[in-house]
């Protein structure tokens, strides 16, 4: 308290500010804490584990970000997809005894494969999607669903096509959601 009360304030006309050392010009915003920590590049995502992404998923997952004709919803949606942090019956189950780890459509046990691709009603859109899936003919997964988004989406997957698979994606994922909470029908889009 002595050293700061014995400090002479030092005579100016300017009017004090803070600085920010980072930024440019010293003054704090969003735009620079962003382009500060974009510099920073210390976040690396999981080789391995329950929340990795492979390299040829996370180029999906950097493509979905950049397309401006993807709402923010199904960007977000995207991601959570990818990470595996959607609540599937399988993975709720996983943390209470009281919820049930089958698909309420046909008692199998409710991943994001079963969700997204192997259920009847996932069958039946991807069946009637243009071009035609076949989802029996997709990769097995029994965590998430990165390989099969490496199956059906590529470099050479146009830019529309790519938009429509995560929509619908993400139509299957609020059909499941209204038939679970809502007690909505649970009928092909």
């Amino acid at each position: 308290m002595q050293t700061i009360t014995s400090t002479h304030p030092v005579s100016s006309n300017h009017q004090h500010i803070l600085r920010w050392i980072p930024a440019k010009n010293g003054v704090c915003t969003t735009k620079e804490i962003y382009r500060y920590l974009a510099e920073q590049n210390t976040v690396q995502l999981h080789q391995q584990g329950s929340r990795s992404i492979l390299p040829q998923v996370n180029q999906i997952l950097n493509r979905a970000w950049k397309t401006k004709h993807l709402p923010p919803l199904i960007k977000t949606f995207t991601w959570r997809l990818i990470r595996r942090a959607l609540s599937t019956a399988d993975r709720t189950a996983r943390f209470s005894n009281h919820i049930d780890e089958h698909c309420a459509t046909c008692a199998a046990i409710e991943d994001d494969a079963h969700l997204f691709f192997h259920c009847q009603l996932p069958r039946a859109v991807w069946l009637s999607f243009s071009p035609s899936i076949h989802t029996d003919t997709l990769p097995q997964e029994s965590d998430g669903v990165q390989t099969i988004l490496q199956t059906l989406i590529n470099n050479a997957t146009s830019d529309i096509l790519f938009c429509k698979i995560l929509t619908i994606l993400w139509y299957i994922w609020k059909a499941r959601n209204d038939k679970l909470f809502h007690h909505k029908a649970w009928t092909p889009l």
